[in-house]
């Protein structure tokens, strides 16, 4: 199984999008899981399972993300309609959220990261098909 992490960077930006998608990617890695990483840009994101870490790019924009199942993690409380919005703000507003997770920096240090990646893996897994 295929997941693909699609993420921001660059000037003005700086490296947390990418970080946080590492360490999703450690985590991911013993479950048995291929990753890619890639960093946004102005070419469509094609994948079985995409996760998108962006505040350029929302994660719901078909015409830019085409997958299966779309994971974003977002923490600027916007409406996706995607699969699964994973809110790395620790003073998230639960009902706002299908999964509060966890700090950012606890995706980073792979803390919270295994317990993402573990709810990846089965969604990869089983075919989920949300949007």
């Amino acid at each position: 199984m295929n997941v693909l992490l699609a993420f921001d960077e660059g000037p003005g930006i700086g490296l947390g999008h990418r970080r946080r998608c590492e360490g999703l990617a450690s985590a991911l890695h013993p479950l048995g899981v291929d990753v890619e990483l890639c960093v946004l840009g102005d070419d469509p994101v094609v994948g079985g399972v995409v996760l998108v870490d962006s505040y350029r790019l929302r994660a719901d924009d078909e015409a830019r993300i085409a997958a299966d199942a779309v994971i974003a993690i977002d923490d600027i409380e916007r409406d996706l309609a995607v699969g699964l919005v994973i809110d790395p703000d620790p003073g998230a507003d639960a009902d706002q959220r299908l999964l509060r997770a966890m700090s950012a920096q606890a995706l980073v240090d792979g803390q919270g990261a295994a317990r993402v990646a573990a709810v990846i893996a089965t969604m990869s897994r089983h075919g989920i098909h949300a949007r």
